[in-house]
């Protein structure tokens, strides 16, 4: 093919691939109205209409605002209910077909806040990879996005490493391509440890009466369609019936059409008392629906209590030394109603301390918790009561329908101790390890330990634990009372145990003296036996001679070292060859039979300055080595040298005397 014919099919190719400008408006190509996934099943997506969205960014690769974009993109949405990893697999419905991927975190943000560059927080993993066929996330996948690749150029993973899901986070797949030809493709799951199947169904949560009663505000434990919401509220009935129910909207239905709150407005205000409100198939023909299309149970009901005035519900849970009192109410009060001074408060207890301030988080001057600030911090145990009155202003806590609250007794409150972590501990040293007992006082009820021992752990008020080595160890303690909470950390230092341990040589000659040095820690106490008849009870023995054999012999040298409690031994051998007198074998045969395969210099293991040269008939030199572990193979340059006499040169230091040595003569090569 032509330079001319590659450049005109390129541009062909390039032309196909343009990416689309038309604006999504199909559900699912857009992400707040991305496809819900619910469970594992294969998703197969026909061909996609073309359009695009915007810019996507992709950590690590360049060209951001024009080389990634949501080309013809599909979405879809789902929550994982149990943390691990995802594995899945786009398989094209042609195999020559391309498609790239993103996941994104949207926890906490609006789907669209995938476009935005400045948050990079969201982007989980992804693969732009140029390459065609089945791509998506996999054990054996790379640990990075891939980005856009020339596939005529370049082969590209299509596959990233399978990514973690954290435990009720919500995410959205985007996957696109730039081909407006491309067909469609099948989305299947497998081979991670995470669940994205929705098996949680909705359920009534809470409920808060507003004011008198003339309506309520349902609280879900997740997420339903607002479009499944009957507007005339006949998704409801109450028991008993002393109103009727006029509507049901929701004030918080987000972008994606989801909410998890329900405002349920009566005809009439319901009277104080008990009631109970049950979930019904309304005029729409459905219950309240999740995006997964589960319902609520038909018949699903929960109790409120509805009260003509505003009271103090609950305390929220104290922290350790609270200088804060933050108040539940049981339905919204006005903040114009709300001494700022803390008038409206009483508190009494074990420790004197007063009201300072009183705030609420208002919206639309209404708020269903109120802030009380002290005058100091609570450091200690007691008991203590709220008590409500008419402040400063002339009034008490006022609903949005006017009615005021009671004063008088509200409700009580205890606070705990501080609490202090230090502790204390003993050593009992050993022969090879160290035993720590650790002990914590208990004091001001502390009734949770958590100790760290660098590698291991504890819960116990008085553990004991052991240490096989010296050296400092770092020791942590974490108490608690409930409420109350400290953290101590001490270095505790062990020191280093008995070891037995020496220095010498492996091998000597016949006539050599053997040095050994005592290399042991801790030791008192010295016992040698050289398995030559000698023994030593000093930490330096004198040099030790071995008597000369026939053969090549071995002494096991043993070593005892003590400190007056303890005692180890450790032993090692030596090696007494029968001859150090260096030579060069007068023939070699490199045949592999494991028997005179080599060429190269007896007994030279003590020498220094070693070089050692073998040559050909011609004078070429074919080996040479400094090396004294190297052996002439009968090679050169890998090619097998034919027989006969080659010559060679050695010259070697002696290590003991430093007298340098120079030999030379021949040797033959048998085939």
């Amino acid at each position: 093919m032509t330079q001319r014919s590659v450049c005109c099919l390129l541009l062909l190719l390039f032309a196909g691939q343009l990416p689309a400008q038309n604006v999504c408006t199909n559900p699912g190509q857009t992400p707040s109205t991305a496809i819900p996934i619910c469970n594992t099943n294969p998703i197969h997506q026909p061909k996609l209409t073309a359009c695009r969205n915007s810019s996507i960014l992709v950590p690590g690769c360049s060209n951001q605002n024009t080389s990634y974009n949501d080309n013809n993109p599909i979405y879809y949405k789902f929550t994982c209910y149990t943390a691990g990893t995802l594995g899945f697999v786009i398989t094209p419905d042609n195999i020559n077909d391309d498609n790239d991927w993103q996941l994104f975190d949207i926890t906490g943000h609006n789907a669209n806040d995938i476009f935005l560059f400045s948050d990079t927080s969201i982007i989980v993993t992804g693969n732009w990879s140029g390459n065609t066929g089945l791509t998506g996330a996999s054990a054996s996948g790379v640990n990075y996005i891939q980005c856009r690749s020339d596939p005529f150029f370049t082969q590209t993973p299509t596959f990233s490493v399978m990514p973690v899901l954290k435990l009720q986070h919500e995410y959205i797949l985007l996957i696109a391509h730039s081909d407006i030809l491309q067909g469609g493709f099948t989305l299947s799951f497998g081979g991670g440890t995470a669940s994205i199947t929705n098996t949680t169904l909705p359920e009534l949560n809470s409920i808060n009466p507003v004011c008198n009663g003339n309506r309520i505000t349902v609280k879900l434990n997740k997420k339903i369609q607002c479009s499944s919401i009957a507007a005339d509220g006949s998704d409801f009935t109450l028991s008993p019936a002393v109103t009727t129910i006029l509507s049901a909207t929701s004030p918080q239905c987000s972008s994606n059409g989801e909410t998890d709150s329900i405002v349920i407005t009566f005809s009439n205000p319901a009277v104080p008392g008990t009631y109970s409100l049950i979930s019904s198939t309304g005029s729409d023909g459905n219950t309240l629906v999740d995006y997964c299309g589960n319902s609520i149970s038909n018949g699903s009901q929960l109790s409120f209590f509805i009260s003509a005035y505003p009271q103090i519900d609950s305390i929220l849970p104290l922290t350790c030394s609270p200088d804060k009192i933050i108040l539940a109410l049981n339905q919204p009060i006005l903040c114009s109603s709300l001494a700022v001074d803390g008038s409206d408060f009483l508190i009494n207890g074990t420790v004197p301390v007063s009201i300072t301030k009183a705030s609420g988080n208002c919206v639309n001057n209404l708020t269903t918790s109120i802030e009380l600030s002290l005058s100091k911090s609570i450091t200690q145990a007691g008991n203590f009561s709220i008590n409500l009155k008419n402040g400063l202003d002339g009034n008490s806590l006022m609903n949005e329908c006017g009615l005021a609250s009671p004063v008088g007794p509200a409700i009580s409150f205890v606070t705990k101790d501080t609490v202090n972590a230090d502790f204390s501990f003993t050593i009992s040293p050993g022969c090879t390890s160290d035993t720590i007992s650790f002990a914590h006082d208990g004091r001001n009820q502390v009734n949770s330990w958590l100790w760290s021992f660098e590698n291991s752990s504890s819960i116990l008020q008085n553990p004991t634990t052991v240490f096989n080595n010296s050296g400092t160890k770092h020791i942590q303690l974490i108490v608690s009372n409930g409420m109350c909470s400290d953290t101590s950390s001490k270095a505790v230092l062990l020191k280093e145990k008995l070891k037995a341990g020496f220095t010498g040589p492996d091998i000597i000659c016949p006539e050599n003296k053997a040095v050994f040095t005592d290399t042991s820690s801790n030791a008192s106490s010295w016992f040698w036996d050289f398995s030559n008849g000698n023994t030593s009870t000093v930490q330096q023995p004198l040099p030790q001679r071995f008597t000369a054999a026939n053969s090549d012999k071995t002494y096991l040298i043993s070593l005892t070292a003590g400190n007056g409690n303890c005692s180890t031994t450790v032993s090692r051998t030596l090696k007494v060859l029968s001859s150090c007198f260096v030579a060069v074998p007068s023939a070699f045969t490199p045949n592999n039979d494991q028997l005179n395969d080599f060429l190269y210099p007896l007994n030279i293991f003590q020498a220094t300055q070693f070089d050692f040269k073998v040559y050909n008939r011609l004078g070429l030199l074919v080996f040479s080595t400094t090396d004294i572990s190297q052996k002439w193979d009968g090679t050169y340059k890998g090619m097998k040298q034919p027989a006969g006499m080659y010559a060679w040169q050695l010259s070697y230091k002696q290590s003991q005397s430093s007298q340098k040595i120079s030999l030379k003569g021949t040797t033959l090569l048998i085939r």
